[in-house]
Order: C-alpha cells, then structure tokens, then sequence
C-alpha cells in the first residue's frame, strides 16, 4: 500500500477499510492513467484473503461492461498457486490476456551468468544452484575460484546455516500449497562421491535410487 501511495500522491487514503476499496482505487488509477497496476506475491495475499481473486474479477468485469480500459499484473513466485488461478470454475479464469511463466536459465544461460569458465566446474555449479538468478545473490555473489575450490564453496555457501541458500529447498515446498509430505518424510536426493559431491535435488529424479552412490534422505536429517 505504501507503494501505491507514494506513486498516487494523495489521491488514495492511507488505509483502505477492506480489499474491495483497495482493489477498485488500484483499478481507478490504471483507467485513469493508463498504467499497468502490479500486484507481487499474490498467493500469499490469496491465503490471507481467499476471496481476493473474486474481488478482482468483479471489478474487472465492472470495466469491462462499462468499456474502462485498466491492466492489472499478478505475479507470484507459488506456481502450483498461480496455476490455479485461471483454471477450472476459478473466479479470474477467462479474465486473462496473457499468461507467462517465467522460467530458470537454461544450462548455458545460466553458466554465464555465474561467470564459470571451466567445462567441469560449471556442470557441477548448475547441479547445486540450477538456473535461478536469484541464488547468485543469495550467496552473496561468491563463485567458486576453480575447480580445487568447489568443495570449500559450497561449505561457505550452500552450507552455511546463516545463507539464505541454506534453507531453500524447504521454503519452496512449505511455500506450495499442493505439498503435503512432512518435512521430515520428504524424500531428498544426495549423490555421495568422493570429491565430488552434489548438494541439491536440482535434476535429479527417483531413478538415481538404484545406483550404488545415492541414498535417499529426508529434509531433516538435510538440515540437520
């Protein structure tokens, strides 16, 4: 709300009573000034306010019959959530002109966008970080120096308890609503190889099961 206050100035109040009041002000000032009114996580407003997308499709219905041109961007980072949205007898399905998925880099994307160089290094780099740009940042934009450096970088990275690396893989299943495995039964995949170690599920599958240097583990006995 403090964003759309600062951008609005002081056409809006500064507390809306109920998310119909926020929702026909954000859709007034998209009509009025021809811009893209942006809504970022809105599964999780969804989970605080289930009838939310019900909301918005009455407004946006109420511009469409009344010929008002407004453009609303709902963005969210719970796929399973977002997936929901325009299916089925869901409120906001037919509402749409688009829908985009914003995907991870693909392998050669991502090797330079990390800036690794070395054929090997940037194979076992992929299979702990995957595609996500965001993990760069996560660790603080380190990169291993080499390939003698690899092990030493995932310690001080990926497994140090005080990087926001650390603990991903569990916030990104809490975050999915369709996950309902307990935390400690969740299967989690961990190749175990002598001086080649591989930290992350990323692309792997339950097939690795029947090779000698994989076990599966659960999340806690991952993070300990």
């Amino acid at each position: 709300m403090e964003a759309l206050i600062e951008h609005a100035g002081a056409e809006v109040p500064h507390r809306f009573a109920s998310w119909d009041e926020a929702v026909r002000q954000l859709l007034a000032l998209s009509a009025e000034r021809r811009e893209i009114m942006v809504i970022d996580e809105f599964p999780y407003l969804c989970k605080v306010s289930p009838a939310l997308p019900s909301i918005i499709q009455r407004e946006i219905d109420r511009a469409v019959s009344s010929n008002t041109p407004v453009s609303l961007l709902l963005c969210g980072s719970a796929m399973s959530v977002m997936g929901r949205l325009l299916a089925g007898d869901a409120p906001l399905r037919g509402r749409a002109s688009m829908e985009l998925v914003v995907r991870p880099f693909a392998y050669r994307q991502a090797v330079d966008y990390w800036r690794v160089r070395d054929p090997r290094l940037a194979v076992r780099t992929h299979a702990v970080v995957g595609g996500t740009p965001a993990y760069l940042r996560f660790v603080g934009g380190a990169v291993p120096q080499g390939p003698e450096d690899f092990d030493d970088w995932v310690r001080r990275t990926v497994l140090d308890p005080g990087t926001p690396l650390f603990r991903e893989a569990r916030y990104l299943l809490e975050e999915e609503a369709d996950v309902r495995d307990s935390p400690s039964t969740t299967p989690c995949w961990r190749r175990w190889r002598p001086a080649t170690p591989h930290y992350s599920g990323v692309g792997f599958d339950g097939e690795l099961s029947s090779e000698p240097d994989v076990r599966a583990i659960g999340l806690a006995e991952l993070y300990g």
